[in-house]
């Protein structure tokens, strides 16, 4: 789907392909598998970010961000099993 910039010219939006995204997926695990290892810790425990310039950060989550983190996790975890139980899923 076109888009217009600041000038008001066109320019087509630029989509991944599934190939793409897979490679990016596989690149990414391999860099935090690398970092959890200099960090010293469990790859559940980082966070990553990828700026609008490619570049990646991996830092290791604070201590509220993992407690949230699980919190989300036993409430979609709930949700699951309640659309099962009522036949949704």
């Amino acid at each position: 789907m076109p888009q217009e910039d600041k000038n008001g010219e066109e320019k087509e939006a630029w989509k991944m392909t599934i190939s793409q995204q897979d490679a990016l997926k596989t690149e990414l695990v391999s860099m935090m598998k690398d970092a959890a290892f200099k960090f010293g810790c469990d790859v559940s425990e980082l966070k990553c970010r990828i700026d609008n310039m490619g570049q990646v950060e991996v830092a290791r989550m604070s201590e509220s961000e993992m407690l949230k983190r699980e919190s989300k996790r036993q409430r979609a975890k709930s949700l699951k099993a309640l659309r099962e139980m009522k036949g949704l899923n």
